[in-house]
């Protein structure tokens, strides 16, 4: 191990609380590298050239001092990690040096253990984290062998069935004071994001749940076991329930949670993790008021939008064009027609959503269905016009979105 001119000036700071004397660290070529006098930064420690060549502290009386230049009485000692001298820690404490310096030598051991066990342990998570996010995101029968083996690596069972949930967050930034310096806004960027996902996990309190985040969205890979778990629609509804409380006592911004359903296996996460972006996308599209979003509610026009973008304005135009004429802008005929099945196509509800008499809503549902041909209070007209209403709106969606990344894209080059 290296020891980083950060950690030693760290560990300088930490033990200059503890004592009041100067503190010197140096590196394997004898430099001082931290102290808590900053000018003697970058010169060269006699004590410390007498203790790399011995590998044994090296003390400094009053009369010694006075041979060299801006050197007082002291200790230094080497400082020791796996059985290698990674550097030397240099005590100017006069007569107590010898037994203040064996304390503060410990001190400073034990400080580079530690921090080298949390650098391992960083290290892993972040190794398993890029295990999750390719899990999430390539597909199994793609990457097979690859998969196989990071599961053994990191302990996960093949047959586990999870529940996969993604939380989109809304306006999602991070505080940067790091403008000047890309390396340390990495650092920070990193560290807040850690820290953020050990705190929502925290407050969840879930045996073995994984947290993976892809930019400005949290999933959530939720072990069940049905012997121990119970009834999953049950868990299901208890954890989704629970994120939600979380999330809004935590967050100081919007949210929106899709939920993708129970991969039965390890191998189905990725088609679950895209059934949970499949609902937060068709929710967003089809301007639903609603916070959670399960693929189940929206599985039908989940399929309607793998449909081509010419099949489904071929289709809404078929149906719904003459009706978007009529409106002339004004959409009260979308608005009543969107607004009736919201509403199960019942007439108290839908009248009383939009201010009217039930004799407006059944002359606007009549107009309906004298300009389309289809009446929505007959079933097989009413699939029809729902069919056609939520392909305009899926395709009005999917023009907003392009028209926004075109203008993104321009800024970008401007």
């Amino acid at each position: 191990m290296k020891l980083s001119q950060e950690l030693a000036q760290y560990i300088v700071d930490y033990t200059s609380k503890i004592i009041d004397y100067n503190i010197n660290i140096m590196d394997p070529n004898a430099v001082i590298i931290a102290s808590n006098d900053s000018v003697r930064i970058g010169e060269t420690h006699m004590g410390a050239r007498k203790v790399l060549v011995t590998g044994e502290p090296y003390t400094i009386d009053k009369e010694e001092a006075k041979k060299y230049p801006n050197v007082i009485p002291g200790i230094s000692l080497p400082i020791h990690f796996k059985d290698s001298i990674i550097g030397v820690i240099g005590i100017g404490a006069g007569e107590q040096a010898a037994t203040i310096g064996k304390v503060i030598q410990s001190t400073t051991e034990l400080l580079i253990e530690q921090f080298h066990l949390k650098e391992t342990l960083n290290a892993e998570t972040q190794v398993r984290n890029e295990f999750l996010t390719h899990l999430l995101t390539e597909s199994w029968f793609n990457n097979e062998s690859y998969f196989h083996h990071q599961l053994k690596l990191h302990h996960f069972n093949l047959k586990q069935p999870y529940l996969v949930v993604t939380a989109e967050l809304l306006n999602f930034t991070f505080e940067n004071n790091y403008a000047d310096n890309y390396e340390s806004e990495i650092v920070h960027y990193e560290k807040s994001i850690s820290t953020f996902l050990e705190n929502i996990e925290y407050k969840l309190n879930y045996l073995h749940i994984n947290l993976v985040y892809i930019p400005n969205a949290i999933t959530f890979l939720i072990p069940y076991s049905s012997t121990s778990d119970g009834d999953k629609n049950i868990f299901m509804n208890k954890f989704i329930t629970n994120l939600d409380f979380v999330l809004s006592q935590t967050l100081n911004f919007d949210y929106r949670i899709g939920i993708g359903g129970f991969a039965e296996d390890m191998t189905q996460i990725h088609y679950r993790y895209k059934c949970a972006n499949s609902a937060l996308k068709i929710s967003k599209a089809l301007q639903r008021d609603t916070k959670i979003s399960s693929f189940t509610d929206v599985y039908f026009e989940h399929l309607l939008f793998n449909l081509s973008q010419k099949q489904r304005c071929r289709y809404w135009e078929s149906i719904i064009g003459k009706l978007l004429r009529e409106d002339n802008g004004k959409g009260m005929y979308l608005e009543t027609l969107e607004t009736f099945f919201q509403n199960d196509q019942s007439i108290a509800k839908t009248s009383a959503a939009l201010f009217i008499h039930r004799n407006t809503l059944l002359f606007r549902l009549n107009r309906i269905g004298e300009i389309t041909g289809f009446y929505p209070q007959h079933l097989k007209d009413a699939i029809n016009l729902y069919t056609a209403l939520t392909l305009y709106k899926l395709n009005e969606f999917e023009t907003a979105s392009s028209n926004a990344e075109i203008e993104d894209q321009k800024e970008i080059l401007l």
